[in-house]
C-alpha cells in the first residue's frame, strides 16, 4: 500500500517567517482536502508534496520507491503531452475517462477557445488517465459550473491512490475526502472526515483553548487579589513591630517579651514566604495565559458579530507624537488626543506615508477591551 509521510517538515523562503514547521502527516490511499486561510501555506504543502520544494529540516517520503506523482496546478495554459494522449488513445481507461468527463477529442483543435473549466476538465481526466499513485489538485473547481464539478467529484471518486486537494469548495471536500490537513499559523495538522466534520473537531479545540484560557485568567485574578492582601498584611505587620521597638525601653528583655518577639518573627517570616510563594504562582500563570494564541474565524461571510462593550470607551490615546515604526522612526503626528467610544463609526483618511496605519496601531496598544474582542485586518 502506498504511503505519503512526513516528519518535522518545516520549510520557509528564504529568510522570511517560517511557512511549515515541524509538520508530521501520515497519508494512505483516498482524498485528503488542504484547507486554510489565504497565504498559510497551502499550495507550499502540495509543492513540497510534488517535490517542487524541499523541506528546510525533516523529511518526506513517499512509498513504495519509485512511486508516480500527477500535478494539476490552478492554470490549464496548453494542451501537453498527456492532454494529446487521452484525446488519442483508445484503451478502456481512457474511453471510461472521456465518457465521465464529456471529453470530445474534437475540442482539441479549438483548445485557444476553451473555457477554463473545459481546460480543467481535460487536465485532471489525462492525470486518472496516467493512473499515479499521489494525485495533487490544486484548486480544481476554480471557474467551473455545478455540472462540471459533479463530474469531476464523479471522476475523482474512482481514484484509487493517495489524493490531495487545496480546494475552498467545501462541497466537493465533503463529498470526496475522508481527512483534512488545515494549515495555519505554521502548523498543517490532519483531521479526520471531509471539510465539515473536520471543522466541527478544530473548533472545539479551539472553544477548549478559550475555556482555559479563561480559567488562567482567572486564577490570575485571584493570586493578584491574594498578593495584594498579603503584602498589606505583611506591611500592617511591619509597622506594627516598628511601634513596638520604638514604645519598649531599653531594659524590657522579659521572657515574655522576648517570646512576644519571637512570634512576631516568626509570622513576618510566613508572611515573606507567603508572599513569595503567590508571587512566583503569579507569574507562572501571567506567563502561561500570556502565550495564548488567540484564533479569530476567517473566510465566510462578510458580517462581524457585534457583543455591545461594558466599557463605554474602547480606544483611548494621549500622545504628544506618535511615531513610526512603534517609536523608532519618524514623527507623524503630533499632540494627539483620541477616544474612540463603543458606539463610533470612525474613517481613517489620508495620503500614504501620513500615518493611517500607524495611528491604528497606537489605538490598539492603547486597547481597553481584551486582545479576543478586537478584529484586525
Amino acid at each position: 500500500m502506498s504511503s505519503l509521510r512526513a516528519h518535522r517538515l518545516s520549510f520557509s523562503y528564504t529568510d522570511a517567517s517560517p511557512i511549515l514547521t515541524d509538520v508530521d502527516l501520515c497519508l494512505t490511499p483516498g482524498w485528503y482536502g488542504i484547507v486554510g486561510p489565504n497565504g498559510a501555506g497551502k499550495t507550499t504543502l502540495l509543492r513540497l508534496f510534488a517535490g517542487d520544494l524541499a523541506p528546510d529540516a525533516g523529511s518526506l517520503r513517499l512509498e513504495p520507491r519509485g512511486a508516480s506523482i500527477a500535478v494539476c496546478p490552478q492554470a490549464v495554459e496548453r494542451a501537453d503531452a498527456a492532454i494529446r494522449a487521452l484525446a488519442e488513445a483508445e484503451d478502456g481507461i481512457a474511453r471510461r475517462l472521456r465518457g465521465e468527463l464529456l471529453l470530445d477529442p474534437a475540442e482539441l483543435g479549438r483548445w485557444a477557445t476553451l473555457s477554463p473549466g473545459e481546460r480543467k476538465r481535460w487536465q485532471i481526466g489525462a492525470a486518472l488517465a496516467a493512473e499515479p499513485d499521489l494525485l495533487l489538485l490544486d484548486e480544481p473547481t476554480n471557474h467551473i459550473d455545478a455540472d462540471a464539478r459533479a463530474l469531476l467529484a464523479g471522476a475523482l471518486g474512482g481514484f484509487r491512490g493517495i489524493g490531495a486537494c487545496v480546494s475552498h469548495d467545501r462541497e466537493l471536500l465533503d463529498a470526496l475526502t475522508i481527512g483534512t490537513i488545515r494549515v495555519d499559523r505554521a502548523a498543517a495538522q490532519l483531521y479526520p472526515g471531509g471539510y465539515s466534520a473536520a471543522r466541527e473537531l478544530w473548533e472545539a479545540e479551539a472553544r477548549e483553548r478559550e475555556e482555559a484560557h479563561q480559567r488562567l485568567r482567572a486564577e490570575e485574578r485571584q493570586l493578584r487579589r491574594r498578593l495584594g492582601e498579603e503584602r498589606r498584611e505583611q506591611a500592617s505587620a511591619d509597622a506594627e513591630r516598628s511601634i513596638g521597638k520604638r514604645a519598649k525601653g531599653p531594659r524590657d528583655h522579659d521572657a515574655r517579651g522576648m517570646l512576644a518577639n519571637f512570634r512576631v518573627s516568626s509570622a513576618e517570616a510566613r508572611l515573606s514566604r507567603s508572599v513569595g510563594v503567590t508571587r512566583r504562582k503569579l507569574e507562572k500563570v501571567s506567563a502561561e495565559a500570556g502565550t495564548f494564541d488567540f484564533e479569530k474565524a476567517v473566510g465566510r461571510s462578510v458580517f462581524v458579530g457585534y457583543e455591545r462593550s461594558p466599557a463605554p470607551w474602547l480606544f483611548v490615546l494621549d500622545a504628544p507624537e506618535v511615531r513610526a515604526g512603534g517609536g523608532d522612526g519618524p514623527v507623524l503626528l503630533r499632540d494627539v488626543r483620541l477616544s474612540v467610544g463603543r458606539e463610533d463609526r470612525i474613517r481613517i483618511a489620508g495620503p500614504n506615508g501620513g500615518g493611517k496605519t500607524t495611528l491604528v496601531k497606537a489605538l490598539l496598544a492603547g486597547a481597553r477591551v481584551p486582545a479576543a474582542k478586537v478584529l484586525y485586518v
